[in-house]
């Protein structure tokens, strides 16, 4: 069985410095806006969508006021509330890149409620650190694109996406964290970006379900949740499931999902004469996704490169084992041979249908398929929202020690009155006699003056002996040592 918190997992935290009492004392009471490119109701919504959906939603538990900005579509608001979370629609496919940089600005110098940013990269990220000096940022990095860029665009373009992507990444985040969803992703962001400083493996959490919600399987049945894009190889597992009917496996795929290719692979099945053999669904619900996924013997995840094998996780959560490639992100998902099988990535379509069989093989034996299904279901129970979260936190506490090293006048602010005080990340605090103590840092003596008037208090320089010690009781984390 899968130790699923015993594994040897590259978490990489790289933060012993760094003593939180949890997600949520770090992240209650926080003004937080989430950047990303698309929202989770985006028809071409995938893995990076539900990453941003699952740790606003967390967010928002944990006492945060989250703000989720992203790119308007069609037929949508330009604002929603959902699940405790504000969604904020404004600018199109480029157009949300300046959008972003506008509403950081206006929340940061107009508003001046702004704590955290968590921007999430799409392979260029929102640059957010410009945009609102002198608060934390945490950049969530997926998977590198430097190889997407030079496959799918011309000269000009590749070369404005990759040095986007590498090198103007690492000036302008230069004090925010990384986290990456993967060790994968981790080892890509500094071995092909060049980011040497500690990044996060904060891999996405999952909705799970459970065993005992899981539908009576068919039987060989195979099922792929995917967007039909060029990555995800859906081609390939057709040749696959074609050389499985020609060896006499009574193997079946359902494919979930829709995207640009649909109409090729559909022609693509036709030709390999697999007929009735091979269902493609186009877009389901949630709800008709995981009965379908519930009910299949196995689940596959074909593509080339992903960033976080969120499919393969959330099949897991109802006890569905899946066969991937050995490539980054899907292995760092399956434990191969325990919740799952991986095929050579070299060996195209043959390896993929000699992998497909064993997996197919293990589970018409009723004693290995019981098995493998609570391995899985032990292994995605570790992949939670509330760890997502709580490593997200690390980093967050990271970009504030490396912001705070610029505004680098330490101030300690009083103030009488506890209820007109607003904490933000670059704070430590303490209850006083005389009400409320502030250990800070200001960009000038001047903002730590208007701040400490507002409140009806007062402020002054801190003195090395405060910097060393903090305030007393201290109840927030912020301030470097």
């Amino acid at each position: 069985m899968v130790d699923s918190v015993a594994r040897n997992y590259e978490l990489g935290l790289d933060v012993a410095s760094v003593e939180l009492e949890g997600a949520q004392s770090f992240f209650a009471g926080r003004r937080i806006v989430v950047l990303n490119w698309r929202d989770v109701g985006h028809p071409s919504s995938g893995g990076a969508e539900a990453f941003a959906d699952g740790v606003c939603r967390t967010l928002a538990r944990s006492g945060a006021s989250v703000e989720f900005f992203t790119a308007r579509h069609h037929g949508v608001a330009a604002r929603e509330e959902r699940d405790g979370y504000v969604v904020r629609r404004i600018g199109g496919t480029f157009g949300v890149y300046i959008a972003a940089g506008i509403h950081l600005a206006w929340r940061r110098f107009v508003r001046r409620d702004l704590d955290i940013v968590i921007d999430c990269a799409n392979g260029i990220p929102f640059f957010a650190p410009l945009f609102a000096p002198g608060v934390p940022v945490v950049c969530v990095v997926h998977h590198v694109h430097q190889e997407q860029f030079r496959e799918h665009f011309g000269p000009v373009l590749s070369f404005v996406g990759r040095v986007s992507e590498g090198l103007l990444t690492r000036l302008v985040y230069r004090r925010a964290a990384f986290a990456a969803v993967s060790a994968s992703t981790r080892r890509g962001v500094a071995d092909q970006l060049g980011i040497a400083r500690p990044i996060v493996v904060t891999p996405n959490g999952a909705d799970s379900f459970g065993a005992a919600f899981r539908g009576p399987a068919a039987a060989a049945r195979i099922v792929c949740v995917a967007r039909l894009v060029p990555h995800k190889q859906v081609g390939v597992l057709l040749d696959a499931v074609s050389l499985l009917v020609e060896r006499g496996s009574p193997a079946t795929l359902v494919i979930v999902g829709d995207g640009p290719d649909r109409a090729e692979l559909e022609a693509h099945a036709a030709r390999l004469g697999l007929g009735a053999r091979v269902c493609f669904t186009g877009h389901v619900s949630a709800v008709e996704r995981d009965d379908i996924v519930g009910r299949a013997s196995i689940a596959a995840l074909p593509s080339s490169r992903e960033g976080w094998g969120l499919t393969v996780i959330e099949a897991a959560a109802m006890g569905v084992p899946s066969v991937g490639l050995r490539v980054p992100g899907v292995s760092d998902a399956i434990v191969d041979g325990q919740t799952g099988w991986l095929a050579d990535p070299e060996g195209g379509a043959g390896a993929l249908a000699d992998t497909l069989e064993r997996a197919l093989d293990a589970c018409a034996d009723p004693e290995l398929a019981s098995w493998v299904s609570r391995a899985a279901c032990v292994w995605a129970a570790s992949f939670t929202w509330e760890h997502t979260v709580e490593r997200l936190a690390a980093a967050a506490a990271i970009a504030s020690r490396r912001t705070s090293e610029r505004t680098c006048i330490p101030m300690v602010i009083c103030a009488s009155d506890p209820a007109r005080v607003r904490i933000d990340a670059r704070d430590e605090v303490a209850r006083c006699d005389h009400g409320v103590q502030i250990l800070t840092w200001a960009s000038s003596v001047a903002e730590a003056g208007q701040r400490a008037a507002g409140y009806g208090g007062s402020s002054r320089p801190a003195t090395d002996a405060e910097m060393h010690a903090g305030p007393r009781c201290v109840t927030c984390v912020g301030v470097p040592d």
